[in-house]
């Protein structure tokens, strides 16, 4: 009884502490951008495969085409209530990246051509 209390007392500092670390984020201003289109590729592990000709292991390379999901991230300036700032980069959805592009004034380079 009295370890179960004790582990109960000290799991509630635990908790206490961590609510109390935390710092409250005033701002979250986009710096940059950055994309990463979608690609295949072939990549190449080595397997060990028994060989039933001559009774032993043999090493063999096994290939595949790996798919690649397209990535967007933005570059942060946080500043946070103690007047602290720091910069992140973030993987963020489509819609995210576009209306930070679009905040940051950047334009297609084939949408600067008439």
């Amino acid at each position: 009884m009295k370890k179960a209390f004790t582990i109960i007392l000290a799991l509630i500092i635990v908790m206490f502490c961590v609510i109390s670390c935390t710092v409250e984020i005033v701002s979250e201003i986009p710096l940059d951008v950055d994309f990463v289109a979608a690609y295949d590729t072939m990549e190449t592990a080595h397997e060990y495969v028994w060989d039933w000709y001559h009774m032993d292991y043999k090493l063999l390379p096994v290939s595949k085409k790996v798919h690649y999901e397209a990535v967007y991230k933005v570059k942060y300036l946080i500043t946070y209530a103690d007047g602290s700032e720091r910069t992140e980069w973030r993987e963020v959805e489509r819609m995210t990246y576009e209306a930070a592009k679009n905040e940051l004034g950047m334009i297609e380079e084939s949408e600067d051509v008439e």
